[in-house]
């Protein structure tokens, strides 16, 4: 081994999760933070997602051995379990007796459910971290939201960590997982790293295991970035490797012919040779996998001394390549407003306020390309390394996009791989939008709903009808924003669309370009535009009302049916008394039914638990926080929206304003709960009131 010949006290670049040589960079910091946040917060299911070996079951090792004072965790590494399989498990984990697979699914919940209780008043907090989630089956999923129902006055009884590759999210979007989806407290995707970053991580390896970070040149390091995209596990597969020829060659310092030599480990990395720096987004994900395997044959392949090695004939006749190259956000946000005839203009900083100008709407999604295919509207959608494109063209299972090399043509499977799941289009809404009492906002959106609810529900009421279309976008928007795209791409929907373009006469490969004849893009100025900087406003749905009918009070009949009356009195001396008792009653009888009506008295409450009728935050002049003033939202203190729990009582229901636990009526920082709602809750700053979306930063 090579330990000895660089002085290292240990292997600096193994890939066995080995937690002194955790490295948390900013991204990885900022997910311990929501881990354990949720954690020590109301309980329920957590959700942390990335590719393959970016670092997911290090960093929620880390965390569970933070707290292993004050949980008690139950690790599930092989999902793929029946209901009783996975129950059984977490029962056995848990050291619950007498239970195995072959009892019910109600002896095994009881079980479960006795023992919950207990460690609640034990005061340790029971989790099951369940690594490889995207694996669980639907079934056994809805059974752990079973199990997070038991709750105490303060929290639920029962934490469920799921660990998973980028599938895991499109399975919880699944229509029958939407209680699952709704019951995640904390989430956050995990990404490579930067290529800053990725230097920090190899100086921190080799620091722990006390050898110098110069071992790796400059230009070493260069090519350990391009070649990795910046994923720990491909990074010290390279490094490992790199190192093991160092030290067979005799050399102290890996340079850029040690690292072309090492770069056999991994898969397509001849390939890359010839792709622009930082540039080419090239299949990582698989590249993990193959890596892993590569790794473990190499154990048994005796090191060669370095050579340089002659091209192989693939690689002299290799022509073409099917690569997507990701640009910059600011470029597919230009593509994409030319699609709309805008022009190639510039958007600016805030491309949303100002296509707001020409009646366009942002919507921002976390969906897949079934979801986008369904809206056939182009979109911008997001690589794994951050990069942007815009697909602005279907056939099949084809798809047309622009890159920064241009326009190709890409299968869905392959596109598939190489999208984060989260996309940004545009829509144009009608000039009469939300208007919900007047007739053209309910023509419209009756119209709509008819394209798109399935044949059964044609005949239905629109009740029916949205009740459907809503489940169809649960989840794909934080707002409403993809169930309004959903109507307004339908109909007489005049905006470009996906299926418009004929895909087929587009090419599916393109030449390669040697590094040396691609001009680098240098941009000046201020930093590169990203999706976090975009203001996104929030889109609410304000569905149309019936049509309420007019009362019309009828005046009394007083002339026709008062003389009789009058002539009875007049014409009778002797009145009798009986008589004059049923003329009185006929009086007033005709007197109650020419009053008007009055309407019942109504107490109006925020609340929608109190017994009176609840009027909507939005009509009773409460203006969302998007909706208040630049100033407006600069005097507010900058808090960051972490938990949300809604329960019945009042007196039980609190938010997470910057990491600080407040029910209604407490305040931090000026700022006061008012009250808090399902979906959102109304704050007070001053003397100014608005509504904040639940987990809605400030």
């Amino acid at each position: 081994m090579y330990q000895a010949f660089f002085g290292f006290t240990q292997q600096p670049f193994s890939i066995a999760p080995d937690p002194r040589f955790l490295f948390l960079g900013p991204r990885h910091q900022e997910a311990l933070a929501h881990l354990h946040h949720g954690l020590m917060g109301s309980g329920g299911f957590l959700l942390l997602t990335g590719e393959v070996g970016t670092g997911k079951t290090t960093l929620s090792r880390a965390i569970l051995g933070q707290l292993e004072d004050q949980l008690n965790v139950v690790f599930i590494l092989n999902p793929r379990l029946s209901e009783q399989e996975l129950l059984a498990s977490i029962a056995q984990g848990f050291g619950i007796e007498g239970v195995d697979e072959a009892d019910s699914l109600k002896s095994l919940t009881d079980a479960i459910a006795t023992f919950l209780t207990t460690s609640a008043q034990a005061g340790k907090h029971p989790v099951v971290l369940i690594d490889e989630a995207q694996h669980l089956y639907p079934a056994a999923l809805e059974q752990l939201r079973l199990l997070t129902n038991l709750e105490s006055d303060a929290k639920k009884l029962l934490s469920v960590v799921l660990i998973g590759q980028p599938e895991l999210r499109e399975l919880l979007q699944r229509q029958e997982l939407r209680q699952v989806a709704q019951r995640i407290v904390a989430r956050y995707q995990l990404l490579p790293f930067t290529q800053t970053e990725t230097n920090a991580y190899i100086d921190h390896r080799l620091t722990v295991a006390q050898g110098a970070p110069s071992i790796f040149s400059e230009q070493a390091r260069k090519y350990i970035w391009q070649w990795t995209q910046g994923t720990p596990r491909l990074i010290n597969l390279l490094c490992d490797r790199a190192l093991q020829l160092a030290a067979m060659s005799g050399r102290k310092q890996i340079d850029k012919r040690i690292m072309q030599e090492a770069a056999d480990i991994l898969p397509l990395a001849k390939a890359k040779e010839t792709s622009p720096k930082g540039k080419r987004s090239w299949p990582w994900a698989m590249a993990a996998a193959v890596g892993v395997v590569a790794f473990a044959m190499w154990q048994f392949v005796p090191i060669q001394p370095t050579t340089q090695s002659e091209p192989t004939p693939t690689e002299e006749v290799q022509t073409s390549s099917r690569h997507i190259y990701g640009q910059p956000l600011q470029d597919s946000l230009s593509k994409l407003a030319a699609l709309w005839q805008l022009g190639s203009m510039s958007l600016g900083q805030q491309p949303c306020e100002r296509l707001a100008r020409y009646n366009l709407v942002c919507v921002h999604g976390h969906a897949n390309l079934a979801n986008v295919s369904t809206l056939n509207v182009p979109a911008l959608a997001f690589l794994h390394d951050g990069g942007s494109v815009v697909l602005r063209g279907q056939q099949n299972n084809q798809w047309l996009l622009q890159d920064a090399e241009g326009e190709i043509r890409v299968a869905e499977s392959e596109l598939a791989n190489a999208l984060s799941g989260e996309y940004l289009l545009f829509v144009s809404p009608p000039p009469f939008v939300n208007e919900a009492h007047t007739e053209a906002w309910r023509t419209w959106v009756s119209a709509r709903l008819k394209q798109r609810v399935p044949l059964s529900l044609q005949q239905s009421d629109i009740e029916q009808q949205r009740t459907w279309l809503m489940d169809t976008a649960q989840g794909l928007s934080d707002d409403d924003g993809w169930l309004f795209a959903l109507l307004a791409s339908s109909g007489d929907y005049q905006g470009p669309q996906l299926r418009s373009v004929a895909v087929e006469d587009y090419p599916s490969e393109r030449p390669l370009v040697e590094e040396s004849q691609i001009a680098e893009q240098v941009r000046y100025g201020t930093r590169p535009l990203t999706l976090t900087d975009i203001h996104v406003p929030t889109f609410t749905m304000h569905w149309p009302t019936e049509p309420q009918e007019e009362h019309v009070s009828q005046a009394p009949e007083s002339a026709a049916q008062e003389e009789p009356i009058a002539e009875a009195e007049v014409g009778s001396k002797k009145p009798d008394s009986n008589a004059t008792a049923d003329t009185l009653e006929a009086i007033f009888e005709q007197a109650v039914r020419a009053t008007p009506e009055r309407p019942a008295e109504t107490r109006w409450s925020f609340d929608l638990d109190e017994p009176t009728q609840q009027m909507p935050a939005q009509q009773q002049g409460v203006p969302l926080l998007s909706e208040l003033t630049a100033e407006q939202r600069q005097q507010l203190p900058k808090l960051s929206y972490d938990q949300h729990v809604y329960q019945s009582r009042p007196e039980a229901r609190w938010i997470g304003l910057g990491q600080q636990r407040l029910a209604e009526g407490e305040q931090l920082q000026g700022l006061r709960v008012i009250s808090i709602q399902p979906n959102y809750s109304i704050l007070s700053w001053g003397d100014l009131l608005f509504r904040v979306e639940a987990l809605e930063n400030m």
